[in-house]
């Protein structure tokens, strides 16, 4: 994944991305032979906390990798932050889900700053078991955003999911809401579809799955977002 953001913003990237690819002449090895950390790909990454899939805080990530969960790797198109949340991995915090993330201390404040957050990334695994009732189900996020509104609303959750001998995936944009009860019991979903369908379109049974979306997005297809919230109003 590639990342840039404009100003200080927050921000969990969940991805699973491998990619790697020979070289065919001396210089070209040995520029793939030097070592990269995640931090000389991504500038601004002094701004975030690692989150890890075994549920450690690994903090700022400068000059950090680890093999298991969060490292870089090189194809045509150049070099990759890679991250794994593997099923059995730990979770983090009060989270049910595994995460490879990094993640802001700021939040985005609504109304108050004009924030950007760009991405472009390849997923190239998703979970293949599951309920294919539960609306998260065979899915990973690839970005998410947190509010300050006193809430812990999340309104931005991208989301990229792919049933089972399917080609092609859904990305859709989700918003977590909680807007009542100290323990979050009043929280709500909302969503819609960018590519593909949005999380309401589930199985009729465990192992049923919908139909294929014909303007999905398949594994190790690389695609782009870009998020601006100005004066209030998010867009993606």
């Amino acid at each position: 994944m590639k990342v840039n953001t404009s100003i200080p913003t927050f921000l969990t990237l969940i991805c699973l991305l491998v990619l790697s690819s020979g070289c065919k002449d001396k210089t070209k090895t040995e520029e793939a032979q030097k070592k990269v950390y995640p931090s000389d790909i991504m500038s601004a990454i002094n701004h975030w906390k690692l989150i890890l899939g075994d549920g450690s805080n690994a903090g700022i990530a400068i000059n950090f990798e680890n093999k298991d969960f969060f490292y870089t790797a090189h194809d045509d198109q150049g070099n990759w932050v890679v991250y794994k949340a593997p099923n059995s991995g730990d979770t983090h915090g009060s989270s049910n889900n595994t995460r490879t993330e990094l993640a802001q201390t700021k939040k985005w404040y609504p109304e108050m700053a004009d924030d950007r957050l760009s991405a472009s990334l390849k997923v190239k695994n998703v979970s293949v078991t599951g309920d294919a009732r539960v609306a998260a189900s065979y899915a990973v996020v690839v970005g998410q955003i947190h509010s300050a509104d006193g809430h812990e609303n999340e309104p931005l959750k991208i989301f990229y999911k792919k049933f089972p001998g399917q080609n092609k995936g859904s990305v859709f944009w989700n918003y977590e809401i909680n807007t009542a009860g100290d323990d979050n019991s009043g929280r709500w979903d909302y969503s819609t579809a960018v590519w593909g369908n949005d999380m309401s379109v589930v199985g009729t049974s465990k192992n049923d799955y919908p139909s294929e979306p014909e303007d999905g997005i398949e594994l190790v297809e690389e695609f782009s977002y870009e998020v601006n919230d100005y004066k209030g109003i998010m867009y993606l």
